[in-house]
């Protein structure tokens, strides 16, 4: 799915969905996965992407950043998020959140409203609390 192209509600609700569903199958023995924040990747990814890496593997490698914050990204498969998964080559690793920005007060208290036990839960800011 597009996140800019799709309505804020239903991009909610996938959203909860699709973490409650990983929250679930998480909990069995037989499901492992690893919760990684948007903007702890953006704040500090090298060592992210290697404490990942040696989750998946068991050995580290190192992200190679260039001096402009770019990262080389080979092609990728995933189900869905921001169209930025589509990118290939060069990519600056950046906080891109000026949809938060467009986004009408209206919408934003929806969307905090039904997400925010998930929200609470992930550490993400609130109406309340907003960072």
């Amino acid at each position: 799915w597009k996140f800019e192209q799709t309505s804020t509600l239903k991009n909610t609700i996938q959203w909860i969905s699709l973490n409650l569903l990983l929250e679930t199958m998480g909990a069995t023995d037989r499901v492992h996965y690893h919760r990684l924040l948007y903007e702890d990747l953006i704040r500090t990814p090298a060592p992210i992407i290697s404490e990942l890496t040696r989750w998946m593997t068991g050995h580290s490698e190192q992200l190679k950043i260039d001096s402009g914050g770019g990262v080389n990204l080979g092609i990728n498969h995933t189900l869905g998020g921001s169209d930025v998964r589509h990118e290939t080559g060069r990519v600056v690793l950046s906080r891109r959140a000026d949809w938060v920005d467009r986004l009408p007060s209206r919408k934003k208290n929806l969307v905090t409203l039904l997400s925010f036990p998930l929200l609470l839960r992930y550490g993400y800011p609130t109406l309340r609390n907003e960072a």
